[in-house]
């Protein structure tokens, strides 16, 4: 840490936990200004039901449709490039916003509205971040990066300077599955970079990972953000790796029975060997199969309480799994300029 203090480069921290009589359930501020750029994070608890209720009518949600279990409404980071008042917002209420407006265009294109009865309850997201610039807090125009995240920057072994990691949302979908999403940022002498993540598993059914990384290199004239996108079946995650926690060389079929395979689930977070009796009946994924298919809803039915108790174990897989199967359904660079 001595080195970076005496760089040319000005650092300043600051940390401290909110209000005067703060305890242990007050928000903890951690900031700093390093490069010309302040960085700022807020982590507090668990949203109360009266926070809950402010939330649900900021996004005018309907009736009987619900935020997330784990709803962290105060957890925010605010990185502030202070000479073109440029900065980039992250949030959990605008992620949740992104969901509530994700919902409602598929329930329009379906013909139908958002109600407590069909609703996404996955709370699947198209939440990239935004950078706003100006008194108006105005989007900053992005445009197609001729290039893309500078990797060769971000591998070199630097120190730490400042970093944090905070949940916006989570859920464990009714014990049928779960959805975190989260932010991470880390800031060297070299550069920031920051990683906005939104991962959906739900057991036996489908997974989806959202990622959207910035990365700016301090000297430089841009910001640029990396977007990618991924979804996949669970047989076609199964089918395409190892199971989590195996060891690296380990294919699936090395660790789970090919009947087992075929269902397209594993055992629960572990790599060894299923007994043949615990394999996914064939009579059940057909109803899983059909219950799908005559769903009213334009969002995935859950998955019935039954069904996971009669299989005894679920899919087990997490976010760094599915970006090494499934390749992206969407990939792009941008870069917004720092006026």
């Amino acid at each position: 840490r001595g080195r970076f203090l005496a760089m040319a480069t000005p650092v300043t921290k600051v940390t401290h936990v909110g209000g005067a009589r703060a305890g242990a359930g007050s928000p903890t501020v951690s900031e700093e200004t390093i490069g010309g750029w302040s960085f700022r994070s807020v982590s507090a608890p668990i949203a109360s039901s009266a926070r809950i209720e402010e939330v649900e009518a900021a996004l005018s949600l309907p009736h009987g449709v619900p935020v997330p279990e784990a709803c962290f409404a105060d957890n925010s980071l605010t990185i502030r490039h202070d000479a073109s008042g440029t900065e980039l917002r992250i949030n959990a209420v605008d992620a949740l916003r992104s969901w509530h407006s994700r919902q409602s265009r598929i329930a329009a294109d379906a013909g139908g509205v958002v109600c407590a009865t069909s609703f996404d309850w996955a709370y699947e997201n198209e939440y990239d971040g935004l950078l706003v610039r100006g008194p108006g807090a105005e989007a900053v125009p992005m445009e197609d990066s001729p290039r893309g995240l500078p990797m060769e920057l971000l591998r070199l072994r630097e120190d730490i300077v400042w970093s944090c990691h905070l949940s916006l949302y989570e859920d464990d979908l009714h014990d049928m599955g779960v959805v975190e999403c989260t932010v991470k940022a880390r800031v060297m002498a070299s550069c920031f970079f920051v990683l906005l993540e939104t991962f959906v598993r739900i057991d036996g059914e489908r997974t989806a990972l959202r990622q959207a990384r910035f990365c700016h290199e301090f000297g430089s004239t841009s910001v640029l953000r990396d977007v990618e996108v991924r979804s996949a079946s669970a047989q076609e995650v199964v089918g395409s790796g190892r199971p989590t926690g195996a060891p690296l060389g380990m294919t699936a079929a090395a660790g789970v029975p090919p009947v087992a395979l075929a269902a397209g689930v594993v055992s629960h977070a572990t790599a060894r060997p299923l007994p043949e009796e615990t394999a996914l009946p064939a009579a059940v994924a057909s109803e899983a199969e059909t219950t799908t298919a005559l769903s009213t809803s334009p969002f995935a039915p859950k998955p019935e309480q039954k069904r996971a108790r009669a299989t005894g174990f679920r899919l087990a897989y997490d976010a760094l799994r599915v970006r090494a199967a499934v390749e992206p359904k969407e990939h792009r660079v941008e870069r917004a300029a720092l006026a």
